[in-house]
């Protein structure tokens, strides 16, 4: 990442978002190269898709959480398994 953002220092933007590109596909949550590539972008003057880049950042943040959340419980749907007992089965 970080030759992506000298490269994007140097304007060489269309390079500099093709490591940052790379950057995002090796870790996406990271919130980093998205910025950068997000002012790449800008810089070319392509600001619908520059507008694109928080939005999935947001939508993997909200995908982690929700992951961290059935990780927590312990289930595959976010909400607690039942023993599938009921207190009339109780010994």
């Amino acid at each position: 990442m970080a030759r992506g953002r000298v490269l994007l220092d140097m304007k060489r933007v269309e390079k500099a978002m093709g490591r940052l590109e790379k950057a995002v596909e090796l870790d996406p949550p990271d919130p980093l190269p998205r910025c950068r590539i997000a002012r790449a972008y800008r810089e070319v003057g392509k600001t619908s898709t520059q507008c694109e880049q928080p939005k999935e950042y947001q939508q993997l943040q909200a995908d982690r959480k929700q992951l961290d959340r059935r990780l927590l419980l312990g289930t595959s749907s976010g909400r607690p398994e039942s023993s599938g007992r009921h207190s009339a089965d109780a010994p």
